[in-house]
């Protein structure tokens, strides 16, 4: 069995990959190939019972590919997308307490200005 990692650069891409016009049409068809095998299945001669259950093993196989991949990247961009808005939040305030801490004096601020 050939495994090969997922490496967050893969999944930055499949984001990125997610957000362009060319996914959904990829999308498009790999849902309208699901729907060929299933009219495939609905046009099989119901008297060839081994065209019936091959029909429906393609039909079926296809479908929980589709659905298997789809819920792999929905898992995929949710972790990235945890990932990537869970920061620690900033302290904006740091430093505004700090009056003459290596801090110009706001009278010689003044000064210079004017």
């Amino acid at each position: 069995m050939v495994e090969d990692k997922i490496t967050n650069s893969d999944i930055s891409n499949l984001v990125l990959m997610l957000r362009s016009e060319g996914f959904s049409v990829m999308q498009k068809i790999m849902r309208q190939k699901c729907e060929d095998y299933k009219t495939v299945l609905m046009n099989s001669d119901p008297a060839d019972h081994a065209a019936v259950l091959a029909a429906h093993v393609m039909a079926k196989s296809a479908a929980q590919f589709y659905e298997s991949v789809a819920q792999d990247i929905n898992e995929m961009v949710a972790m990235y997308q945890v990932a990537h808005t869970q920061q620690a939040p900033q302290d904006m305030t740091e430093g505004a307490l700090d009056i003459d801490n290596g801090h110009q004096k706001f009278e010689e601020y003044q000064e210079e200005q004017f």
